[in-house]
């Protein structure tokens, strides 16, 4: 990405002229005025034409509005007011010469009105409406109905013009401080401002923030930063025209502060909501390209916000993600020459939604890069260790590909893109043994690390189509790209670790508590709703634990409870249908769904005595056997619902317990 930024980067409002006209724009929109005048002034004959020649002239006019509609950007304004303007000739000569007022072709003209207003186009929508009045007065259109269709249309043009005028107002978004041409792309400003509310909303919901909201500064007074764009959650909605000026509350000293910061903001009025209160606690950081240009603020409730050091690299990470948003509408800007190539570029950004999950998303960019001679491609993340790749994602490589791995220190080109983290393009390549090739014949591609700061979530491969080649432009769009890729392998990383975290228990890995009676409940469930036959529930105790801890110490007793947890593990790896969690303390529960009473108790004493043979716990001088007591139940046979299946369990136990321990009981007691 490039680290130079001559221009700086401010809010602008674009101009509303893009310069003189052409002399082609000129003659054809003189050639159209003289078609109108001859149409609306000279007397025709009314010419006979044959029913059948109408259906085919609407068709022909219906086609170019096809065409316009589906086959042309929304950005191509000047094109489509040309053509509408030919095809408006084109209509007010066919009116005059088939009946003008009365010619069943005049319908055409208000249809391309509406055709322009769904544009956006509404003083041309307006214009020819009047210029459509004016062509056929000669010919009957002073008739009072028709004259008050025609101020309809026009008023309604009027209002939405008027409307969408006072809609826009001040607050021009994301343009930059390069020369304006006027041209910047307004569904490129859409799909990025999308973009954005779904990043925002994605990092919301992941460190559970009330809103995230962006401040950006005021081309106008750059001591004042604009609400530009907010996600809140249920119940607050903030103030789309709220601004701030340096120093002012809270979010204004924010913007004096450097870096990080966290303020209290319990019970100090929040003058950017509109309705709600927001939380008690305020983050911010800013968006710096060269200079502050931004400030982005997350609000939290008190008992939500974790700390700094889990909100911090979440909000930078934010912060940096803007940036590469707006710099890229900054290169769109520089490089209109480009536009078309630039914005299917873009389109592809905007489609990548992170709510989609991965393999989804991946296999959206990998479709999308087809337009743009990529032939097949890949993404390898790390296994963790650093040291090694693996094929999670492919296009068009081998099924085999998938799951395979790739290291640095077996190739050379891996290890110089991971080494110097910067991206790579090979030309020339033709060895299929090149071992992240895969034997695929590739001779030109570009394999970039996806990377945020010093850590490195994986690698991209893209291959080009033979006889293509990576454009220098090309290299830095796909590399904005590859930040959204490894944006969302960064949630997935920080998902499964607060899955992990919220799930499991953190000494031995197993299920936790918590997660043990919702999983155990929707096994009862699905026993209720015919899904399975039966659910067992093993209560394991380890005998005699107290006196791990008191003879050889509690680090001592964390390993026996780690490793009767990693006996567990293997158990629900060897038995489909099971798993095993950490009831509390040194009980561990083992459930196992469509296993009978007797089944599950014959399980539990493998357990028991696979236990008592290979595991010890101690010391160098002295090592104990790790025994168990186990108390089996069973639902629907043995118990009414989850509770009494754990109480009638723990009874079990409780016998085994009793009847000298290292043994299994098994609850017998039937539910009529």
């Amino acid at each position: 990405m490039a680290k130079n930024y001559p221009q700086k980067v401010v809010l602008r409002k674009p101009n509303a002229k893009a310069g003189g006209q052409s002399g082609k724009k000129t003659i054809l929109y003189s050639a159209v005025a003289a078609v109108y005048i001859i149409s609306a002034v000279v007397k025709f004959p009314d010419l006979q034409i044959p029913l059948f020649i109408y259906p085919i002239l609407y068709g022909i006019f219906f086609t170019y509005v096809y065409f316009t509609e589906k086959k042309t950007r929304k950005t191509d304004k000047p094109f489509q007011l040309k053509a509408a303007f030919g095809v408006f000739a084109g209509c007010v000569l066919a009116a005059a010469l088939t009946g003008g007022y009365l010619s069943p072709l005049l319908w055409s003209m208000y249809i391309l009105v509406f055709v322009l207003l769904n544009r956006g186009y509404h003083a041309y929508g307006g214009l020819i409406t009047l210029l459509t009045l004016i062509s056929v007065l000669r010919t009957g259109g002073t008739e009072p109905r028709f004259l008050i269709f025609n101020a309809v249309v026009v008023g309604f043009c009027a209002v939405l013009f008027l409307t969408r005028r006072e809609n826009k107002g001040s607050r021009e978004k994301m343009i930059f401080g390069v020369s304006d041409t006027g041209k910047q792309p307004d569904d490129l400003k859409t799909v990025a401002d999308n973009m954005l509310k779904n990043l925002y909303d994605v990092f919301r919901r992941s460190i559970k923030s009330e809103s995230v909201m962006l401040f950006l500064r005021d081309h106008d007074d750059e001591k004042k930063f604009l609400l530009m764009m907010s996600v809140c959650g249920e119940g607050l909605v903030t103030d789309p025209e709220y601004n701030v000026g340096i120093k002012e509350g809270v979010i204004g000293n924010a913007i004096l502060k450097e870096g990080f910061n966290v303020f209290d903001v319990e019970g100090i009025h929040k003058p950017y909501y509109k309705s709600g209160e927001g939380g008690e606690k305020l983050a911010s950081v800013p968006v710096i390209l060269n200079k502050l240009i931004g400030l982005i603020v997350m609000d939290f409730k008190k008992e939500n916000f974790t700390d700094n050091d889990t909100v911090r690299p979440m909000m930078e990470a934010l912060a940096r993600e803007t940036g590469n948003v707006i710099e890229m509408l900054e290169i769109n800007q520089k490089t209109l020459s480009k536009e078309r190539r630039v914005s299917s570029l873009y389109e592809i950004y905007g489609k990548l939604n992170l709510l989609e999950g991965k393999h989804k998303l991946l296999q959206t960019f990998f479709n999308e890069s087809r337009s743009f001679d990529i032939v097949s491609a890949y993404v390898a993340e790390s296994t963790g260790d650093g040291k090694t790749f693996q094929v999670t994602e492919t296009f068009n490589y081998p099924e085999r590909v998938k799951g395979s791995l790739v290291s640095p220190k077996e190739d050379e080109i891996l290890r110089y893109v991971i080494d110097s983290g910067k991206s790579s393009v090979v030309n020339g390549l033709k060895d299929r043994g090149q071992k992240i090739n895969f034997g695929i014949r590739s001779d030109k591609f570009l394999i970039a690390p996806l990377r945020d700061a010093d850590e490195i979530y994986g690698v991209i491969k893209l291959d080009k189509e033979e006889g293509a080649f990576f454009t220098e432009f090309e290299i830095k769009t796909l590399e904005m790209l590859f930040s959204r890729i490894t944006m969302l392998l960064q949630n997935a990383k920080l998902y499964e670790k607060i899955k992990k975290q919220a799930t499991r228990d953190g000494l031995t890995g197993l299920t936790n508590h918590l997660t043990f009676q919702e999983k155990l409940r929707e096994a009862i469930e699905r026993v209720n709703t015919g899904g399975s036959k039966c659910v067992s529930l093993l209560l394991t105790d380890i005998d005699f634990f107290k006196k791990f801890n008191d003879s050889y110490g509690h680090q001592e007793g964390d390993r026996v409870l780690k490793k009767v947890a990693d006996m567990l593990i293997h158990f629900e790896h060897t038995h489909h249908g099971t798993f095993a969690a950490r009831y509390g303390g040194e009980e561990f529960v083992f459930v196992l769904e469509n296993y009978d009473l007797d089944r599950a108790a014959g399980i539990g004493d493998e357990i028991r005595r696979y236990c008592e043979k290979n595991l010890q716990g101690g010391n160098d001088r002295e090592q104990k056997a790790i025994n168990l007591s186990i108390g089996v139940c069973s639902y629907p046979a043995c118990a009414e619902d989850a509770r009494t299946l754990i109480m009638n369990a723990d009874e079990a136990l409780y016998l085994a317990k009793h009847n000298g321990r290292n043994r299994v009981e098994k609850y017998v007691k039937t539910i009529s």
